[in-house]
């Protein structure tokens, strides 16, 4: 009988402990959260007056990608939902936790406020705003809870022009005579207060916290406390954790980053069979990230932006830095091949390097030749070459061995 081909998978000795495997995801909140103490003790502090029936102040939670903010907030909701049950108070507070990114309509962030204060008669689209708010106020009112209302990515909400929910929620505490609304936002953008409408920001601005981003020490010990939750012991020394941490300390202290390069190298030494975590599997860890980070990007781009940044990769293959005229040569010509498609002028291409620069696909610079010899700027590519053509070859469906690119040019934009 042919041996089943998952059977081999299922008799090699796995890195991970069993139940405890999900420790090294990202988004898993542990029971110590090593280097926020005092954040946590500040925001606990901030919510406990709901516990005697009092809304808290608002608060607004600010700081880089990775610094623990969203996981400070679960956890604290975690203990206090704890400690709820323990003394028999559960209907006293009421936490509630949306992400704006999947929650990004003033309809939607009430909707789902009043489905989960039980009103299960409130339709998923239809009502009128004022009627939903109606039902949320009804609840509250009703019942005398104090709702404590985390918006994750609350800058997500406003962005789009929905922030009418902010201003609707916070009127409500006005009118409501026991119990109310304290709403928990979570930003990444220090800058969020200017975004807002006077009428909102003067309401919604009561407490500040903000999170610095982790240093590379920080960094080592939160690995070490998820290594040992969630792998079996010995299998990664701490070399591979010094080395996760620095990476990620390179990236503004981010501890999600740490822990999800860590991950993938131990998927990695479990997909290449080893029974040891080394540094060699956190360098192709970092090496494919990197990549799927850049095609998620390079997926979206249009496509003249598309054929603009396999031009650049094609020279940057080749020459290294290359200058905006060789760029636009190259990109005509790659133009050509591709069916339906016509070159754009070279202000618009200029254009295009520039987004392109910002989205931090290319590095450019502009370079002076001296007196009487002009400037022109120098594009280098800022992503993996050989692997983002690779990508970019399948997108535009181009075979490579057609191309010809001519020598290298000082034409200026």
């Amino acid at each position: 009988m042919a041996l089943n081909v998952f059977e081999r998978f299922i008799e090699t000795p796995t890195l991970y402990r069993g139940e405890n495997a999900r420790a090294l995801e990202p988004s898993y909140v542990p029971d110590r959260l090593p280097h926020r103490e005092k954040e946590i003790e500040r925001l606990a502090k901030m919510i406990a007056p709901a516990l005697r029936g009092k809304v808290p102040s608002h608060a607004i939670l600010y700081g880089k990608p990775g610094t623990g903010k969203t996981a400070v907030v679960k956890y604290v909701l975690r203990e206090l939902k704890r400690l709820m049950v323990m003394k028999g108070v559960g209907e006293l507070v009421h936490p509630v936790y949306l992400n704006c990114r999947s929650v990004d309509t003033s309809y939607s962030v009430l909707y789902n406020i009043a489905l989960d204060l039980g009103c299960t008669r409130v339709p998923y689209t239809g009502w009128p705003l004022d009627r939903m708010e109606r039902e949320v106020f009804n609840a509250i009112d009703r019942t005398g809870v104090v709702v404590i209302l985390v918006l994750d990515e609350i800058d997500h909400l406003v962005d789009k022009g929905h922030e009418d929910a902010l201003y609707l929620l916070l009127h409500m505490n006005e009118e409501i005579e026991e119990g109310g609304v304290s709403i928990v936002g979570i930003s990444n953008d220090l800058k969020f207060a200017e975004k807002l409408e006077p009428r909102i920001s003067s309401r919604l601005m009561g407490e500040r916290l903000v999170f610095s981003p982790y240093n590379a020490p920080q960094l080592e010990d939160i690995l070490r406390d998820r290594v040992e939750l969630a792998l079996v012991e010995g299998v990664v020394d701490d070399a591979v954790i010094k080395l996760c941490a620095a990476f990620a300390a390179q990236e503004h202290g981010d501890a999600r980053r740490a822990i999800s390069l860590l991950k993938k190298a131990v998927d990695i030494a479990e997909r290449e069979g080893s029974e040891i975590v080394t540094e060699f599997h956190v360098y192709s860890a970092k090496a494919e990230i990197e990549i799927d980070s850049v095609a998620e990007v390079v997926r979206t781009l249009p496509i003249h932006a598309k054929v603009l940044l396999y031009a650049i990769l094609l020279l940057g293959e080749r020459d290294g830095a290359t200058t905006t005229g060789s760029v636009y040569s190259a990109y005509r010509s790659i133009c050509e091949h591709i069916s339906g498609i016509r070159p754009l002028g070279s202000r618009s291409v200029s254009n295009l390097i520039s987004e392109l620069s910002v989205m931090g696909l290319i590095n450019t610079e502009i370079k002076s030749f001296g007196r009487g010899r002009g400037r022109t700027r120098v594009i280098q590519p800022y992503v993996p070459i050989r692997e983002t053509l690779r990508l970019l070859e399948d997108e535009l469906t181009i075979d490579p061995d057609e191309i010809s690119l001519g020598k290298q040019t000082n034409l200026l934009l």
